[in-house]
């Protein structure tokens, strides 16, 4: 109901309001009027005098600019990376990989080794750290 109380409001003051037209007054001015209309023309002179001859100078050549420079800069770092990349991807492999494959291997060897000491006996473990010890003992006192 609110929305057609609302339409009809719109249609029935669009019906009283559609012919009435206030006419402006300063249109009798007839040249000064268009004039101030077009605020003395400072806008068109501004930008066809001082703007567009400025604007599309600088425009073209930041356009060449862009496209010779930066985009020969950025398609130049794109073949340089195409070329580093089967060297990059050989140290990747044999550098890189080989010494995190190496350490795993090693880590996997001396986790087979370790196994056999990691038993649970305490018994065992004293005597090692026995054994650690005096060694460290021997060690500091001798050298």
């Amino acid at each position: 109901m609110s929305i057609l109380g609302a339409v009809a409001g719109l249609l029935a003051g669009y019906r009283v309001y559609a012919r009435w037209r206030e006419r402006e007054p300063l249109r009798a001015l007839g040249a000064v009027y268009v004039l101030l209309e077009r605020k003395y023309y400072l806008d068109t002179i501004y930008m066809g005098g001082i703007i567009r001859p400025i604007q599309y100078p600088i425009a073209r050549a930041v356009y060449w600019t862009n496209q010779r420079v930066l985009d020969g800069a950025v398609n130049a770092a794109a073949w340089v990376t195409r070329k580093l990349a089967g060297v990059v991807d050989l140290v990747d492999r044999k550098a890189v990989d080989g010494a995190v494959n190496d350490i795993a291997f090693a880590t996997g060897r001396s986790g087979g080794f370790l196994k056999y000491i990691q038993s649970g006996n305490v018994q065992r473990y004293a005597v090692f750290l026995f054994v650690g010890v005096a060694i460290l003992a021997i060690a500091i006192t001798r050298f």
